[in-house]
């Protein structure tokens, strides 16, 4: 008797690429296949006229281990109606290189601040886009990848490089979902043991019965604007960022409305 669906989700995202190709079966013909550089598909292998077949069913995980077996038993059936089953070769990603990917991606993320997506696209196009931004996406490697982004530990950004992988991983997944590569080289790198580990120094902050001696030095330094701008933090408990770029026209009587450009969860901040 044949065993089918020995696959979980768990044991495959468990895989780990070794180097080489290699097959996972599920049974039943169905098996995952797994490049040499991690990216995984399904296919079925089938024999038509004492031949054997191969039949693509496309990349996981865009497509499931349940679809993936939905379409096994679909096409057994079929055979088994006297259909025949058209193998279909496997599907080469269409070229696109990073630069015009991430031009694309960035159209597509509306939902992002002006100053964050400048941070994402300047960590991109200073550290990454002039070492990988010609090559096209579906031949770029973990390797690739981590070759530059070992660069930016190695001159001391710790922090930095941990952004820069999570946000060039973000264009990975969309290339993916566009079918223009079929593996993320950024998910199989782990920040917490490829890159440095920076010491950590937390601001200066004051303790809570400190607070009242605080203010009472900053009345002592009049009309300094630091000092006023102190006061006002501790008065509205706002950001910042929101502070500084306060404008007078956000002044409606006794309340202070911050626009909704200027909040994270962009809508109006009422004070």
């Amino acid at each position: 008797m044949t065993i089918t669906n020995k696959l979980t989700d768990n044991k495959i995202k468990a895989i780990k690429p070794s180097g080489k190709p290699e097959k996972h079966f599920d049974g039943g013909g169905l098996y995952l296949y797994l490049t040499a550089a991690g990216g995984k598909s399904w296919r079925f292998t089938y024999r038509e006229n004492k031949k054997p077949q191969t039949l693509t069913f496309g990349a996981y995980p865009l497509v499931t281990l349940a679809e993936a077996r939905v379409k096994r038993d679909d096409a057994k059936r079929a055979m088994l109606a006297g259909n025949p089953v058209k193998a279909v070769p496997a599907k080469v990603p269409t070229s696109i290189t990073l630069n015009d990917a991430c031009d694309a991606y960035f159209l597509t993320r509306k939902d992002l601040s002006a100053s964050y997506l400048m941070n994402f696209e300047n960590a991109l196009k200073r550290h990454v886009l002039p070492v990988l931004g010609g090559r096209p996406v579906a031949g770029l490697t973990r390797a690739d990848v981590l070759e530059t982004l070992n660069k930016m530990d190695a001159a001391g950004l710790a922090v930095y490089v941990r952004k820069t992988r999570m946000w060039l991983g973000q264009v990975f997944d969309w290339c993916i979902e566009q079918e223009h590569c079929e593996i993320n080289p950024c998910a199989l790198i782990r920040p917490d043991k490829a890159f440095t580990r920076a010491v950590v120094e937390s601001f200066a902050a004051l303790e809570l019965r400190e607070v009242p001696a605080f203010m009472e030095r900053l009345d002592l330094e009049g009309e300094i604007q630091s000092a006023l701008a102190c006061r006002l933090l501790a008065l509205t408990w706002t950001r910042t960022a929101e502070l500084r770029g306060m404008l007078w026209k956000e002044i409606e009587g006794d309340m202070w409305r911050i626009p909704a450009i200027r909040m994270k969860r962009r809508r109006d901040h009422v004070v």
